[in-house]
């Protein structure tokens, strides 16, 4: 073994204390890593995940065991060195010897190795100062690996499966549950859920990210469908909305158009084709009204657009007989005005005293004057008188 100079002494001196104390911070680091925490206090780890914190915690303890036994080298070599300027040739040479040498005593991992007769509970391997670095490297290596990856599952995909299961119970809900075309399809999700948030809990290195992900994409894809059936829903609600204040104006059309014949009746003789026209659209009305009511119960879209266009209909049919029930007495009224001014052209042409013009005129007074009107009888009537105005007209004698 070649003889260390004392710089060379003091540079690996101060190699050694910064990887101690770079080690001694990495560890402190994980050690307060809540991930890592929680896998050492769970009781509820199992399969693939048990198996590996079982290694990983061990290989812990040994990285410990290693920062204790590089610390101690190091007090070691620091007294050996102390604070000279120079170092007589024994000095460097045990120094050397334990720089170089086999003085790390490196404890091993539970039942790695037989445990001699004569060693302690704590059995060790004396290795080098470079050898001990190169395991507890890769004992960091694959406790780091492990916690990360156990945080991955506990953190971001633990939050992705729950809030899976918030929408899952979403649809899940009775107003979700009518929504849903495969309620099968919903059961089976939510058993694949069930089952991937177990996994997720109690051996997370054994969930399969990819099926998270495909089970994510078919909640995506019934939570889109049962959507576009909310707002199909929606529509329909408003559809049958419209339908149901269509049928309110046609019941208000209904009940006005009874309401202007019973008042004409006292004026004029209500044609009894009204009458009829008005009691079809009345059962129309509540056979419509039925229809109303099946259709919400079903939702049926394509029925609704039926009704509302038979709807449409009556309401047409509806405003032209009120006009009709409320045109009857302005008919009369207009003819009276009509058969007063035909009366006053006969009389100035000289045709008062005509007494067959006299008794036409009495006709139509009589049917215009007497209650219940006949409209269509006065017409007639006015019409008779009218026509016999110019036939009889004669010019000066």
């Amino acid at each position: 073994m070649a003889r260390l100079s004392l710089s060379e002494v003091d540079r690996r001196v101060a190699a050694l204390r910064t990887t101690v104390e770079r080690a001694t911070a990495n560890l402190v680091a994980l050690d307060d890593d809540v991930t890592r925490r929680l896998l050492d206090s769970s009781h509820v780890l199992s399969g693939a995940t048990a198996s590996a914190w079982a290694d990983a915690s061990g290989r812990l303890a040994r990285l410990w065991g290693g920062q204790l036994a590089l610390q101690a080298l190091l007090d070691r070599v620091d007294h050996l060195r102390g604070t000279r300027r120079s170092l007589p040739p024994a000095a460097l040479q045990a120094v050397g010897e334990v720089l170089d040498g086999m003085s790390v005593q490196m404890p091993r991992l539970a039942g790695e190795g037989r445990r001699a007769l004569t060693e302690g509970p704590e059995s060790a391997d004396p290795c080098t100062i470079d050898a001990a670095v190169e395991t507890m490297s890769k004992d960091y290596d694959v406790v780091s690996e492990v916690v990360t990856a156990v945080a991955r599952v506990w953190g971001d995909v633990v939050n992705r499966l729950e809030g899976l299961a918030a929408t899952l119970a979403l649809l899940e809900e009775p107003a979700g549950r009518q929504r849903v075309t495969q309620p099968n399809e919903l059961r089976a999700l939510r058993q694949r859920l069930d089952e991937a948030t177990r996994t997720a809990r109690s051996d997370p290195l054994a969930l399969d990210i990819g099926g998270v992900d495909d089970l994510a994409t078919r909640v995506e894809r019934v939570e889109e469908a049962a959507a576009i059936a909310a707002r199909a829903h929606e529509d329909a609600d408003r559809d049958l909305d419209d339908l149901d204040a269509a049928l309110g104006e046609a019941r208000s059309l209904l009940g006005d158009c009874r309401i202007a014949i019973g008042r004409s009746e006292e004026k004029i003789v209500v044609p009894e084709t009204l009458r009829t026209s008005l009691d079809d659209d009345a059962t129309t009305l509540e056979q419509l009204q039925e229809g109303s009511r099946l259709a919400r119960h079903t939702e049926a879209e394509g029925s609704v657009r039926a009704l509302r266009g038979k709807v449409d209909v009556l309401l047409e049919d509806l405003r032209r007989l009120a006009g009709l029930a409320a045109a009857g007495t302005e008919r009369r009224d207009e003819l009276r005005g009509l058969l007063g001014a035909y009366r006053a052209k006969a009389q100035a042409i000289g045709l008062a005293e005509d007494a067959e013009l006299e008794a036409l005129f009495g006709r139509a007074q009589h049917s215009l004057y007497t209650a219940p009107c006949d409209v269509e009888e006065a017409e007639r009537n006015v019409t008779l008188y009218r026509r016999g105005i110019p036939a009889r007209e004669v010019g000066p004698a």
